[in-house]
């Protein structure tokens, strides 16, 4: 009872500490988006392949004219299932990379064409120079 006693307590007082030290946020810059994103379809082009062979199998296994076995059954649709999933995941993959390419782009520097008013109210005195903008939206 005792044991049991102190780990119950040793068990809890884990859980509330910390090991790590908590350091700043860094901030996070376009590149870090970029290869984000990069890696995420990566992932996704590797979760939807395996998916679609996984799926490919099924067929082939279906297919053969053979007797009928439960096993053999069982086998190939746990196989199926698992391939859509694995399919439907690579989903969610494809969305966030795109998400995660356009943060890059908007945090992104931009060099544009700005409007500056000079000191004359006239139609004929507009001008017009290049400047640098960042803009960050979130």
């Amino acid at each position: 009872m005792k044991k049991a006693l102190i780990y119950f307590i040793l068990f809890f007082t884990s859980l509330s500490s910390m090991g790590q030290e908590s350091t700043s946020k860094e901030s996070i810059t376009v590149d870090d988006y970029l290869l984000k994103s990069k890696q995420q379809k990566r992932d996704a082009w590797i979760l939807l392949g395996s998916g679609v062979a996984m799926i490919g199998a099924v067929v082939l296994i279906d297919n053969k004219e053979e007797e009928f076995h439960l096993h053999k059954y069982v086998k190939s649709r746990v196989l199926g299932v698992a391939g859509i999933v694995t399919s439907l995941v690579s989903i969610h993959f494809f969305v966030n990379s795109h998400r995660n390419k356009k943060k890059s782009m908007i945090i992104s520097p931009s060099i544009g064409t700005l409007k500056q008013p000079l000191g004359i109210q006239s139609k004929q005195a507009r001008v017009f120079s290049t400047g640098f903008a960042l803009r960050m939206t979130f």
